[in-house]
């Protein structure tokens, strides 16, 4: 009975690992390919990777379900991230849009628990085969994204994927990241450096400046991080805490020193629009408009579309200086696991982070849903990365002793 049983933890540990295996496939290789094309897939592959790896993870024998549960609640990044869904759930009390507010709140929520219950019982240790999804993703979107540029017949034609291509190449710059740390695990240096070439082509190719900026920060950030991680998370992370808190004062300062020589005309004119938006209502500033107001503002005409479209300005027009301290503190918090992680990937998750944020200040609608998908795959890359195991120098074997010479028989 002891060996009947024994059998069936195997096979079922080897059908869990096909499926996770399948899931990671589906969310690391043909998610971010087929977003080139359509993103309606992108909402579809999400749940069907997602629900493929925690089915493979609960097969595995010996997860701990409640114990990687009451870890997860109690770690410091996700208490300050409930608070701030809590902060946006009231919200949608007072939005003028309740009934897009509502749909959008749900979907949301759908994704972010999705990618939490599959980094949560993600399995305790990644085999080489599935760490080599994540290059071998990046690398084929990055391709494709080229080749998509090259025969632009084979995108939609429809308005609605207008955008298609530019968000693609956005969650491309988000997934290089992660594999790149996985091929860090395994010492692939020239591989590394052949795909971070090859994204950067195709960022190129596509070419959206605010993924362009993220890259060089992210590099930038990685190039420095890695005597010390830990030490750098904390001041990026208090960094980007004093940016979301600070961030209306940006618009009142430049109002009262008037036209600076050297920024940009649209750049100044919208930092205008916000100034007036405070001087408007300044009241707004602590509760704000709700969920959904900034986008329903601009279809609708509302609001004239010269409005700052930065996570910065979203977070202070929709959610008011509470949401601003709860994202302060979730990104703070987020910095700073980073900087835990394990010394092989914690330069690449900070980079990544770095890169997330500098493209949410600097223009992209980064609170639409196809944002936070792209956003929790790439963490879900991570959780990967973290669970790998580092390649370790092989022992040298040791020198055999010459046999004894045969003594003569006397």
């Amino acid at each position: 009975m002891a060996l009947s049983a024994r059998k069936q933890d195997e096979l079922a540990g080897k059908a869990g690992a096909l499926l996770v295996r399948i899931g990671l496939g589906i969310l690391m290789v043909a998610l971010p390919v087929v977003a080139i094309y359509s993103r309606r897939f992108v909402f579809s592959l999400m749940p069907i990777g997602a629900a493929l790896i925690l089915a493979g993870a609960l097969l595995m024998p010996g997860h701990r379900l409640l114990h990687k549960t009451r870890k997860a609640l109690l770690s410091p990044a996700l208490v300050a991230a409930l608070c701030l869904i809590l902060w946006i759930g009231l919200s949608l009390f007072w939005t003028p849009v309740p009934g897009p507010a509502i749909e959008r709140f749900f979907k949301t929520m759908a994704t972010l628990l999705l990618a939490f219950v599959v980094l949560t019982y993600l399995p305790n240790f990644s085999r080489t085969s599935n760490l080599n999804l994540l290059p071998i993703g990046a690398g084929a979107t990055a391709i494709a994204a080229v080749a998509a540029i090259v025969t632009p017949a084979a995108l939609p034609v429809s308005p609605l994927e207008a955008t298609t291509l530019e968000r693609a190449a956005v969650g491309l710059v988000l997934m290089v990241w992660p594999a790149l740390a996985a091929l860090a695990l395994r010492e692939r240096w020239a591989f590394a450096g052949a795909l971070a070439v090859a994204v950067a082509i195709a960022a190129v190719a596509v070419w959206i400046p605010a993924a362009l900026t993220g890259i060089a920060v992210g590099a930038l950030v990685m190039s420095i991080a890695r005597p010390n991680p830990p030490k750098l998370a904390s001041a990026l992370g208090v960094l980007a805490a004093f940016l979301f808190i600070a961030a209306p004062a940006l618009p009142l300062l430049l109002e009262k020193l008037g036209p600076i020589p050297g920024l940009p005309l649209s750049f100044t004119k919208s930092l205008a629009l916000w100034a007036q938006i405070i001087h408007h209502d300044p009241m707004r500033l602590i509760a704000a408009y709700g969920l959904e107001t900034l986008p329903r503002g601009l279809i609708n005409g509302a609001l004239p579309p010269d409005v700052p479209r930065s996570i910065l300005f979203e977070i202070w027009f929709e959610f008011g200086v509470i949401g601003a301290i709860a994202a302060a503190a979730t990104t703070l918090a987020t910095f700073v696991m980073a900087g835990r992680a394990p010394p092989q990937v914690a330069p690449f998750m900070l980079a990544g982070f770095a890169c997330v944020l500098t493209i949410a200040i600097f223009g992209l609608a980064t609170l639409q849903l196809w944002w936070l998908t792209i956003v929790t795959v790439m963490a879900i890359g991570f959780g990967c990365t973290i669970k790998g195991k580092a390649r370790e120098e092989r022992p040298v074997a040791p020198k055999m002793m010459a046999p004894p010479a045969p003594q003569s028989m006397q």
